[in-house]
């Protein structure tokens, strides 16, 4: 995920030059609707999911506005074990980041 440093009065960043447009961080297969559920439940306004080459990729927007995205993948990247989410559904690690 990006940075964030407090400016007091700072407007909100826009998606433009030099920006990336998405971050991407790999889910397994069939954890989507896991992931949509906690999003929307915690106000994230997050898009239907759609195929984009042969994976699924579900946007959506952060508080700040920045727009990651879930993308469903296959690595040998363990899941931390012991954190508030399944296993099974954890995020993998990061997919890459987009600039349009």
């Amino acid at each position: 995920m990006p940075t964030f440093f407090p400016f007091e009065n700072g407007r909100p960043g826009r998606v433009g030059r030099g920006q990336t447009s998405a971050t991407a961080f790999v889910v397994p297969e069939g954890s989507v609707e896991y992931w949509i559920d906690p999003l929307e439940s915690h106000d994230v306004e997050v898009d239907s999911p759609r195929a984009r080459f042969d994976e699924t990729v579900v946007p959506f927007r952060d508080r700040d506005g920045q727009p990651p995205e879930l993308v469903t993948g296959t690595t040998d990247i363990e899941p931390w074990a012991d954190g508030p989410v399944p296993a099974e559904d954890a995020i993998r690690g990061f997919h890459g980041a987009c600039r349009w």
